[in-house]
């Protein structure tokens, strides 16, 4: 049995509170498309939504009137061919013309400043295209200590520099305008350079910082016109994911930080909270669901996401509180359950000095392919570590789970809450099986929601890292936890 945290969407959160947008009546003209489909969509994050669906008459005239609804960003206007192309809501009206054999060199827009500098910028990517292909392509035919890559890889880089300067300068020129916006993101912040006088560590770490404190720089996360563009998700999935460190209280203060820096635009910043939530939701990387409960707890619990309704905010709230319990260091909820023989058995009387704490179901599909992956992994890892299992029946019927045992002979404590008389659902987040949980001699939890595959390679990994930290610990400054894959700067 599998569960799954309920995850809000970005429609849901944002239909509490609708603002005022701004009308727009954009004159559209299709040749070779008379008395036709088109839809008018828009960007929202990672996905596109529909806005729009119009008819074309008979000479493939047609009209997009926005409504109060209807918000700036990067829109689509899509064919019943699936060919589509680009172009900028900004501006309050201005009229585009398109010959359906020929979108690239016939799309012209009159009137519209955004979307002319946009093509202008485009066109000149183009130019420059089949020059850029067919160096890729030579360069990675070659070995690559042929001399030859080097003179590819120094004209790619001249091409690239020359792009740049061109993008800076329209930046420069058109000031405030979407699409000068959207150019800035491209920009990331230059990596320092390699200091010989420290380790490889600590460059990382040095670079990582700087990339962390810089990366957001040349976007503005008050600026509602990027939400109905693919920039403001990318570029905070890039800095979370890529520039910001992996453990709970650096992405902690990080999330904190992005909110308090769209205070004051609640469009901005119901997005981020529900991103920052949904993010973290059902994260895979271990230990990261201590960022939803402390954006549950902090911002929604504390009534400052007035947008969401009862329900959704009890679902978030009850989530977090679930999960509050069993979060990464936390000490874990004692359990005493009964064996087979009414036996009962305190998980704090077991002095190992590591326990595993394994939840299952005699009827799961899951847990009787996973607990066999148990039993090879606990063969291995009591001949290397104080190790013993406490094992968790989570289910009520005695005779599935007393024949299931007589079948297998596990060699650890076997116990169950036939009555249901223990809170560990509660304590431990239980809602699906199997869950494993692996707790330190003070019954603090270390590991949780890992596969008994993974359970040798996470102590070899957990005891190094133990060991690192100790040898770090008067090294003021560095960070040995947490780190985001290496990137080539």
């Amino acid at each position: 049995m599998r569960n799954s945290v309920v995850i809000i969407t970005f429609l849901l959160i944002f239909s509490g509170l609708v603002l005022q947008g701004q009308n727009y009546e954009i004159k559209i003209k299709v040749k070779n498309h008379p008395n036709d489909t088109l839809i008018v969509a828009h960007h929202f994050a990672e996905k596109q939504y529909v806005a729009d669906t119009l008819i074309t008459d008979k000479k493939g005239n047609a009209l997009f009137k926005g409504n109060d609804n209807t918000r700036p960003g990067l829109y689509l206007l899509m064919f019943p061919s699936k060919k589509y192309f680009e172009f900028i809501l900004d501006e309050p009206s201005f009229s585009l013309e398109v010959d359906t054999t020929d979108f690239v060199n016939t799309l012209n827009f009159s009137g519209s400043t955004e979307n002319s500098l946009m093509y202008k910028d485009l066109n000149y990517l183009n130019k420059s295209k089949p020059r850029t292909d067919s160096l890729v392509k030579w360069r990675d035919s070659l070995d690559k200590k042929n001399p030859l890559v080097n003179t590819y890889n120094e004209e790619l880089k001249k091409i690239q520099e020359d792009i740049n300067t061109y993008r800076k300068s329209l930046i420069t020129a058109n000031p405030g305008l979407l699409y000068t916006a959207l150019l800035k993101s491209l920009f990331e912040p230059t990596p320092l350079p390699i200091d010989t006088t420290l380790s490889d560590d600590e460059n990382y770490i040095l670079r990582m910082n700087n990339m962390h404190v810089h990366f957001l720089d040349d976007i503005d996360l008050k600026d509602e016109r990027l939400l109905r563009t693919p920039v403001l998700y990318r570029s905070l999935e890039k800095y979370l994911d890529h520039y910001t460190f992996q453990d709970p209280d650096s992405l902690i203060k990080c999330a904190d930080e992005l909110i308090a820096k769209t205070e004051g635009t609640v469009e901005n910043q119901k997005y981020i909270l529900s991103y920052l939530l949904n993010k973290y939701a059902n994260s895979k990387i271990m230990g990261q669901d201590a960022i939803y409960v402390h954006i549950a707890d902090n911002y929604y619990a504390k009534g400052k996401t007035p947008w969401v309704d009862s329900t959704n905010l009890y679902k978030i709230t009850n989530g977090a509180k679930r999960m509050r319990n069993s979060l990464l260091g936390k000490t874990a909820k004692n359990l005493i359950l009964p064996d087979r023989y009414g036996v009962m058995h305190n998980m704090y009387d077991l002095k190992n000095d590591y326990v595993i704490l394994w939840f299952w179901d005699p009827d799961c599909g899951h847990c009787k392919k996973a607990t066999p992956k148990l039993v090879e992994a606990y063969d291995t890892l009591k001949t290397m570590y104080d190790v013993t299992i406490y094992s968790v029946a989570t289910e009520n019927e005695e005779d599935k789970w007393l024949k299931y045992l007589d079948e297998n002979n596990f060699p650890w404590v076997n116990v169950a809450d036939l009555e249901y008389k223990s809170r560990f659902r509660d304590d431990y987040d239980i809602t699906g099986t199997p869950r494993l949980f692996i707790l330190d001699k003070n019954k603090k939890i270390i590991a949780k929601k890992i596969g008994p595959e993974q359970v040798t390679n996470f102590m070899a990994n957990y005891l190094k890292m133990e060991e690192k930290k100790k040898k770090d610990r008067d090294k003021t400054g560095t960070k040995t936890k947490g780190l985001p894959p290496k990137k080539n700067n």
